[in-house]
């Protein structure tokens, strides 16, 4: 269970012109048949038309990203495993030429992992830019976990402010752990998006509300 935060989730006080700005915006979305423009009809589309509910997709290869926004995906998160997968999957040849290319410079394979990790979520997260722009910034984020075997603060900061370096629409993934929310506190007063993740009970997500609204 991931509890998003900040721009990356419908906001519940959201004012009735804000929430309909969003359905407006969503029901707009449009896609090229045969040189003519036809309005998306998807279930996805219209669940979001008719509901505050957001289609987020998982873990995809950059085909299917493309198959999730043509389906009405307005955000995406990726786990620490998605390297593992893209080196074992359909984008197998690709995942291991960006590899190759990041050990010929990085001779610490941790560091190289991580590495891998945000070259290829970049990936990703260029599809879903258009999305993050003619929004204004409330849809088409992609969210990117840091080291998942070193999960203290300051790592978690480290390597937040690394993955986020490049592009607007990186949301950063952070377990909603005691050292997690040290590092939220932090990362959200410098501004960036926050998918807190592994919200295993209430009071983990209370947690993470007192650190946002602080």
């Amino acid at each position: 269970m991931a509890l998003q935060t900040k721009f990356s989730c419908e906001n519940p006080t959201a004012s009735k012109i804000e929430k309909a700005e969003t359905q407006n915006f969503l029901s707009r979305q449009i896609i090229a048949i045969s040189g003519k423009e036809k309005f998306m009809n998807t279930y996805f589309h219209r669940v979001a038309r008719q509901t505050p509910t957001r289609f987020w997709i998982n873990n995809v290869t950059r085909e299917q990203a493309r198959l999730a926004l043509d389906a009405g995906a307005v955000g995406c998160t990726q786990n620490p495993a998605y390297t593992w997968k893209m080196l074992q999957g359909s984008d197998k040849a690709h995942a291991i030429e960006v590899l190759d290319e990041i050990l010929r410079q990085e001779p610490e394979d941790s560091v190289a992992l991580i590495r891998l990790q945000r070259a290829l979520v970049e990936e990703i997260a260029l599809a879903f830019l258009p999305l993050y722009r003619e929004s204004g910034g409330k849809h088409g984020y992609v969210s990117i976990q840091g080291d998942p075997f070193h999960e203290d603060c300051e790592s978690i900061v480290r390597w937040g402010r690394f993955n986020a370096e490049n592009l607007p629409n990186i949301m950063l993934k952070v377990p909603a752990t005691e050292e997690g929310l040290k590092a939220i506190d932090i990362l959200l007063r410098e501004g960036y998006a926050i998918n807190a993740t592994e919200v295993m009970a209430l009071r983990q997500a209370a947690d993470v509300c007192d650190v946002l609204f602080s």
